[in-house]
């Protein structure tokens, strides 16, 4: 999903997403992990540790925007 630091539609179809736009859209999934492409790593920006989700905020706000065309977003959700 690509993902940037704003919701936003590029070129009249391209939709960039805040990653809490998914998150909420999804309501009735529990998110496990959410993180990003950077290059040829993955930044964590999320993650489910014993039972507890845990958000490294420094990473959410590092998310590139690539020239508003935003970023690759993985997600990783379980139903409730």
């Amino acid at each position: 999903m690509p993902v940037g630091k704003t919701n936003k539609v590029c070129f009249n179809a391209h939709r960039v997403y805040l990653p809490q736009t998914i998150i909420d859209t999804l309501d009735e999934m529990d998110i496990i992990e959410m993180s990003y492409i950077s290059g040829f790593d993955t930044i964590v920006c999320m993650e489910r540790v014993g039972g507890v989700l845990k958000t490294h905020q420094q990473a959410l706000d590092a998310i590139p925007d690539m020239r508003n065309n935003g970023t690759t977003g993985l997600f990783e959700f379980v139903k409730r």
